[in-house]
């Protein structure tokens, strides 16, 4: 078969003279090229397709799971069937493919690359003169795209999702996470203030030894201070009672009140630390809270910290676990898919685990929340390049000096 190529499909060609493309060798390096991009783009497709049909089944999964637990509880207190399909899942589907996007991608990425060396395609391609890295390339691209797709997706509308959940599951589960009061609580009180309680009663919707810091813009410090012995919420409104005013204006003025109604826009029900709060934030939120703690020099600010490099890095886990699915099947030709399957599952719990236990110490303070974040990810990252420097190694030891050892 011959194949030929025009100029007006190719336009680089007509600079090339005649000699040249009638060569036979430039002919069979374009056919190269050609069957090159033809095998990147059929396996990209199928780790796609796979990564697909594997996210679809792990959320359904996830979802009869928690049906079967949770459905008592929410028909116990009024709910049918048909609101919690259409109310209720269809805002808990985004935090659960934040979860097992990137383990989908990962089984994915191995099964194709695994299906593709026991079908001799991996090899033919490289004995083609396809190098390594230009088998991994389209693939690490491919990492990259989902890894940016899920950033916006993780960072802003997973939150939003959230938001919509907590009420529900309050209502209807009891996963209020809170109790009828709390110590030292902060919030930020809009975009240039942060307010401080030394205790918030929630069932009475007041709070006591309150303190109100004003800042003057993103670059400038606090322009006045507001300290009240208690803070009543009533009727949509805050009111500061028995207190005292510091404005740091050129000159520092002290003004003492006795009530002193606010137009602070947060809510009693905002007010209470949970363990679910900053999964409500988007980044742009969560980046700005920590700001205001770190401005209004509020102390164990780690946990906030902790979840802003969590949703900056986490997305990018799609292009770690696309290259370890690579080094993986690639170090693994010979012991079938189904060998190769179990010991990425084994590989990706480790790595899940390596999360769990690091990320805690970063929001418990033990340890800085940028290294708790990152130090499970680093990590892997050098284990794909140990692998890939132990299997070059291996390709390119001489075929005489292994046989030679293995008669030894």
């Amino acid at each position: 078969m011959t194949l030929t190529w025009s100029t007006e499909s190719t336009p680089y060609l007509g600079s090339l003279p005649p000699a040249a493309l009638a060569s036979r060798r430039f002919h069979r390096l374009l056919a190269r090229q050609y069957e090159m991009k033809r095998f990147s783009r059929r396996l990209l497709r199928d780790i796609l397709l796979m990564y697909g049909s594997l996210l679809v089944g792990l959320v359904v999964v996830f979802v009869a799971l928690h049906y079967l637990e949770y459905v008592d509880d929410f028909m116990d207190r009024g709910a049918t069937a048909g609101f919690m399909f259409t109310a209720y899942y269809p805002f808990l589907v985004p935090s659960i493919i934040y979860l097992v996007s990137p383990l989908a991608l990962f089984l994915a990425t191995v099964w194709i690359i695994s299906q593709r060396i026991e079908r001799f395609e991996w090899m033919a391609v490289a004995m083609a003169g396809a190098s390594e890295g230009a088998r991994v390339l389209p693939m690490a691209g491919l990492g990259l795209v989902i890894s940016l797709v899920m950033f916006g997706f993780n960072g802003w509308l997973v939150p939003r999702a959230h938001q919509h959940i907590v009420p529900l599951d309050e209502q209807y589960l009891g996963f209020s996470g809170s109790t009828s009061g709390a110590g030292r609580v902060e919030r930020a009180a809009g975009e240039h203030a942060v307010i401080t309680f030394g205790f918030f009663d929630r069932d009475r919707d007041r709070g006591y030894r309150a303190t109100l810091l004003e800042f003057g813009g993103p670059e400038e410090g606090v322009v006045r201070r507001t300290y009240a012995t208690e803070a009543v919420y009533s009727r949509g409104r805050w009111t500061f009672v028995d207190g005292v005013v510091w404005e740091f204006t050129p000159e520092v003025r002290r003004t003492t009140f006795t009530r002193r109604d606010t137009v602070l826009t947060i809510r009693p029900s905002d007010m209470l630390p949970t363990a679910r709060d900053m999964q409500g934030m988007t980044l742009t939120e969560a980046r700005r809270h920590v700001e205001f703690q770190a401005r209004a020099g509020i102390p164990n600010v780690a946990r906030a910290e902790t979840y802003v490099w969590q949703l900056i890095t986490y997305p990018f886990v799609h292009l770690i676990v696309v290259l370890l699915g690579h080094a993986l099947a690639a170090i693994t030709p010979l012991q079938g898919r189904t060998t190769t399957l179990g010991v990425s599952v084994l590989v990706a719990f480790l790595y899940l685990a390596l999360l769990k236990i690091v990320e805690p110490m970063g929001a418990a303070g033990l340890v800085r929340p940028d290294l708790a974040v990152l130090i499970p990810h680093i990590i892997f990252v050098a284990v794909i390049a140990g692998i890939w420097l132990v299997s070059g190694w291996v390709r390119r030891r001489p075929l005489g000096h292994a046989t030679h050892a293995s008669s030894e």
